[in-house]
């Protein structure tokens, strides 16, 4: 079976031209706020974003049609954010469109609700209700040619109220875990009881943790995913870049080999990778070792050495910063732990 791996499809209509593709692009990336939908842009702010032979242009219907006609997957997972919210009438046309493609293909398709698409999912999902081949799985388990998939939609995957409660909530055993989750929230889908874990919304990224392969996908279709799967216990996963190989492991009896080792790539810098999953879960695992007394000389010492702070008191435990609320409100009194605490507090219950 092969399995195309896709997240941040952001498929445009054909009536953009070129140069209009990149500036949304370079909007999407830099966070800037034109005056005017595509003016007011210098020509050395482009290049800072990113070098000229890596810019990102949107794809269109046609440019996914001759990917999906190369590759010939027989399953299609699309981990979130299938649809921005300055797209217009004309790009939901599109989406609809590459799902009808897909659909006349037979090609089963899962996918999960991202967060760009929060606004636009139930009216994209209305339009392709009738579809066989294509099915949205956010916060559901099925059963596809022996492999059992959850699919984890945002808003699941950025609760901690519901990930520190995933062993209870989804307690069965999976093959593959679709999701759309947030960096900071990635911690807790290694408790699941699961082969696979594929993540879309930021950073790529592959590797094995607590025996899970773990694969975070974006900016698709610059970067995706294809998994041979010819078994439970044998697969090969290959990342491709621009329809080059970028890595390539084979998994044999869960045993992970690289072929071609992966590069960790996230344009927007954000710091959680394999390497600090892997090093939380042993520190949880010392700490849990530790009398309670203990415990938070161990968190505390934690912080001294520089590890994020929110990132420790969510996944090692809050006792530690009890009396630890540092920021003010000069309008009430109520103290917060950090900073966007005290924002959203002054923005919600004061109004500024």
């Amino acid at each position: 079976m092969r399995i195309l791996i896709l997240s941040d499809i952001s498929i445009y209509h054909l009536e953009l031209t070129e140069e209009e593709k990149f500036l949304r692009a370079f909007y999407d990336i830099s966070g800037a706020k034109p005056e005017s939908q595509y003016d007011h842009i210098l020509e050395k702010e482009i290049w800072l974003v990113k070098p000229p032979d890596e810019r990102i242009f949107y794809w269109t219907f046609t440019d996914y049609q001759f990917l999906i006609e190369r590759i010939k997957p027989d399953l299609i997972l699309i981990a979130g954010d299938i649809f921005h919210p300055d797209q217009n009438e004309k790009d939901l046309e599109e989406i609809v469109r590459l799902f009808g493609y897909i659909d006349s293909k037979s090609i089963q398709c899962f996918l999960v609700e991202g967060n760009w698409e929060h606004e636009s999912y139930a009216q994209i999902m209305d339009r392709i209700s009738n579809f066989e081949f294509v099915k949205d799985i956010s916060n559901k388990d099925i059963d596809y040619n022996g492999l059992r998939i959850l699919g984890i939609n945002f808003e699941h995957a950025n609760r901690i109220g519901i990930c520190k409660k995933y062993k209870n909530i989804f307690p069965n055993k999976y093959d593959i875990v679709l999701t759309h989750a947030p960096q900071n929230r990635r911690i807790w889908l290694f408790d699941l009881n699961t082969e696979f874990i594929i993540t879309g919304h930021s950073g790529i990224d592959l590797g094995k943790i607590k025996n899970k392969i773990f694969l975070a996908n974006d900016y698709s279709p610059e970067f995706y995913f294809i998994i041979d799967y010819f078994s439970k216990h044998n697969q090969i996963i290959n990342c491709f870049r621009d329809n080059e190989v970028y890595s390539e492991v084979e998994v044999n009896k869960k045993k992970f080999t690289w072929k071609r080792k992966m590069k960790p790539y996230n344009i927007f810098g954000n710091q959680y990778t394999i390497k600090d999953f892997k090093e939380v879960i042993q520190l949880k695992k010392k700490l849990e070792k530790l009398e309670s007394n203990e415990q938070n000389k161990f968190i505390s010492d934690l912080i001294a050495k520089g590890y994020n702070i929110s990132w420790v008191r969510e996944y090692l435990g809050r006792h530690y910063f009890k009396d630890k609320k540092n920021y003010e409100c000069e309008i009430c009194g109520l103290k917060f732990h950090r900073p966007v605490g005290l924002h959203n507090h002054k923005k919600i219950v004061h109004k500024i």
